[in-house]
């Protein structure tokens, strides 16, 4: 009979990561795997175990940040399911899709780990748990609307491969991508571009662009430790802001580069150009990744830019009663 615990959190963060690296391949649909995508993030899970001890006695409430649960058969671990907060202090947690190695599969462990960390989610006095489900996975759809979750947002998960599509690098006439002298600008900017229905899952917060000094050098540490380096172009039209793309780039062999554009909608016509100017500037050796929202309607720009679809992804939240 198997059972639940939770992690200890950093000390078993090793386990998690064999999970994760494990129980991350969908044999029956390998479309929705992707090599380099699990490279990057278990280098991210590399990069915690490795500054933790540094910046860890600074985080004494770290437990109320992430945690992970791992579901045992006959005491070995063959799954697990971590929820993490938005931003550390946020009142939405995130809770990531279950883990569980194939051979385990289609016993309700997955049902079993996300009901789970609903209810440690609920004792904590959260208000909004966040699920994202690939929209095939009809198995965890069922799970997430059984529990009470709405669907209140979808995206494409978009790769581009310079080696197939070499870039165009043109860029948009009239648009330039400027550095962020005040990531304020980009708060204000995610604030009015985002809709309000997804902002009630996902609230827009200040404290997304600029943390406390803390946190800031965690994210950097961990970043620069994961094999990345972040940064912000603003799109600038007749001396006004109209969006931003944010960049993580990779700096080391395997994984992906990824982007995230921000873009008004008038000016849409200006984001294939963008985006290819954009992917001009990143080395050959790594394919780009995007998770593009539908409500931003930039998929054709993306499309003209040289992305290709890989799959899409819904967004669930369930609001608990308490708030």
């Amino acid at each position: 009979m198997g059972s639940i615990r939770q992690l200890d959190f950093p000390r078993e963060l090793s386990l998690f990561q064999d999970l994760l690296t494990r129980g991350y391949a969908h044999p029956e649909h390998p479309e929705w795997d992707d090599p380099a995508e699990l490279e990057s993030l278990s280098d991210k899970v590399t990069s915690v175990r490795r500054i933790w001890p540094v910046l860890g006695p600074f985080f004494p409430n770290a437990d109320r940040m992430f945690a992970a649960l791992a579901w045992e058969e006959d005491g070995v671990p063959v799954g697990a399911i971590s929820v993490l907060n938005r931003t550390g202090s946020s009142p939405a947690w995130i809770i990531a899709s279950a883990l569980v190695l194939p051979e385990y599969r289609g016993r309700g462990i997955g049902q079993k780990l996300s009901m789970a960390a609903i209810n440690q989610l609920r004792e904590w006095g959260a208000c909004y748990a966040l699920a994202t489900v690939i929209a095939e996975n009809t198995p965890v759809i069922r799970i997430s609307e059984a529990a009470g979750a709405v669907r209140y947002s979808s995206y494409s998960a978009l790769i581009y491969d310079p080696q197939t599509a070499p870039p165009a690098c043109e860029a948009s006439p009239g648009y330039t991508l400027e550095r962020v002298r005040d990531r304020r600008t980009l708060f204000e900017l995610e604030r009015q571009l985002v809709p309000q229905t997804v902002q009630i899952f996902e609230p827009v917060q200040l404290a997304d662009f600029k943390p406390n000094p803390l946190i800031r050098v965690g994210i950097g540490l961990s970043v620069r430790l994961s094999g990345h380096h972040e940064y912000e172009r603003l799109i600038v039209h007749r001396g006004e802001p109209v969006g931003y793309i944010w960049v993580k780039q990779r700096v080391r062999p395997g994984g992906l580069h990824r982007l995230t554009i921000r873009l008004q909608r008038e000016h849409a016509h200006a984001a294939a150009g963008l985006l290819a100017d954009t992917v001009c500037a990143l080395d050959t050796t790594h394919k780009v990744a995007m998770d593009l929202p539908h409500w931003t309607e930039l998929l054709p720009a993306a499309r003209q830019a040289g992305f290709v679809h890989r799959t899409n992804f819904l967004h669930y939240g369930l609001e608990f009663p308490s708030c």
